[in-house]
This record gives C-alpha cells, structure tokens and sequence, in this order.
C-alpha cells in the first residue's frame, strides 16, 4: 500500500509540474518576444537618431523599414495600442525628418500629422525649417529687390510665428538652443536677408538628443543675448 501511495504521490507531482509548465511556457514566450520586440524597437531608434544626426538618408531609409517592421511584431503581440501610445507616438516625426533631409519639404509642411501636433515643438521646428528652405529657393530665383523684399517680409510675417510656437512650446535655449537662434533670425530683416542669400540657417536638431544641462563659454549652444537666439523673449517680440 505504501508503495502504492508513493507511485501515485509521484505521478501526481509530475502531473502538476506539467500543469505548470505549460502554463507558464506560453507567459515565458510571450515576455521573450516583447523583450525582442522593445529591445529591437530601442536599438534601432539609437540608429535613426544617429543617421538623422548625420544627415545620412539612406541609413534612415533602413532605420526606418526596421522601426516598421518591429512595430508590425507589436500587433502580432497585440501590443499596438501600447507601441502607439509609448514607443511609436511620434513616428510622424520621423518621417518629417526624412521628407526634410531629402529635400521634399512641400511633404514636411503639408504633413498632416504635423499640423494636428504644431504644439510639438519638434513639429513646429521641422515646418519652420521647410517652409524657410522653401523661401531660400524662391529667393534665389527671385528677378526683382521687390520680389526679394516680399520673400523677406513673408519670412518675418509669417514663417517667424512657427518658429515662435517652437520656442514657445519647447524646453528652452539652454536644452534647444536653434529654435531661439532660428526664431530671433526670422524676425530680423536684415539676418533674414543673410540667412536666405546663403545656405546656413536655419538651424535644425536631427535626431532629437539635445545635450544636457547649461553650455560652458565657449561650446556650441552657449547663449550670447548679441546674436540670433541670445535669450530670445517670443511672447515680447511676438
């Protein structure tokens, strides 16, 4: 009897541990997937934002094909609405940049999604920039000073107001230091003029990562109040 009670004490712990087993090899799975799924979605937002940093479109073009494929293993977690809500929310973001860098700027500012988050500061950035590019090249083929002042005054008139938005909405000079350049440079005639005659600004952050903390004198992004974007004041100038 003894021996008996022991066997069936044996198969009843074998039948439990496959209960738990199969039980939690399926919760086992689906964790291992999704690590994959977020630390691939991470290491290629890495790539991205080093490609745009360097203005490299055709590593954009591949960044962006990965992004899309590991979006597309979100659903099949059914994990989409946390990848629209977390990871992927600004996606429309990274497409701008891509329309930007290859110089389809009639696709940056007609973007839908841009214009439905202008109090993104990013967004904001990125119209103001393509809108600005746009007027260099209307300027450059301009025949007339009067056809040069109206490019000129449009500049000042009205791309200068999506500037402010980004200087408004964004965190400030000491984090994104060209949207207060860009911004001042846009309301002044005469930086405009400059500005458009040559193929400097505007000023736009690629990539999106800002160094922390307040400039020393003398490294880029230090504020001087005597130049474009030195302490700029939008709601007074605006």
């Amino acid at each position: 009897m003894a021996e008996q009670r022991s066997i069936k004490d044996v198969r009843s712990r074998r039948r439990k541990r496959f209960v738990v087993m199969t039980l939690l090899l399926p919760l086992v799975l689906i964790v291992a997937y999704a690590s994959f799924t977020l630390g691939g979605f991470y290491n290629h937002r890495q790539l991205f934002n080093l490609a745009a940093e360097a203005k490299d479109t055709e590593l954009i073009e591949q960044e962006m094909e990965a992004l899309g494929y590991y979006y597309s293993l979100s659903g099949r977690l059914g994990l989409r609405w946390a990848a629209d809500r977390f990871w992927y929310k600004e996606n429309y973001i990274d497409r701008a940049v891509r329309h930007y860098l290859i110089g389809d700027f009639d696709a940056v500012i007609n973007d839908k999604d841009l214009q439905d988050n202008r109090n993104n500061h990013l967004a904001s950035q990125l119209v103001a920039s393509a809108k600005f590019r746009r007027a260099q090249a209307l300027y450059g083929s301009a025949k007339t000073e009067t056809e040069k002042e109206k490019i000129i005054k449009m500049v000042n008139e009205e791309i200068s107001e999506d500037f402010k938005v980004a200087v408004e909405k964004g965190p400030g000079p000491d984090v994104y230091f060209n949207h207060s350049f860009n911004f001042d440079l846009s309301i002044d005639p005469e930086d405009t003029k400059k500005a458009l005659e040559g193929p400097g600004p505007p000023r736009l952050t690629l990539g999106y990562k800002p160094n922390s903390g307040t400039p020393k004198d003398g490294e880029p992004g230090r504020i001087d109040p005597t130049k474009p974007g030195g302490g700029s004041d939008s709601k007074k100038k605006g």
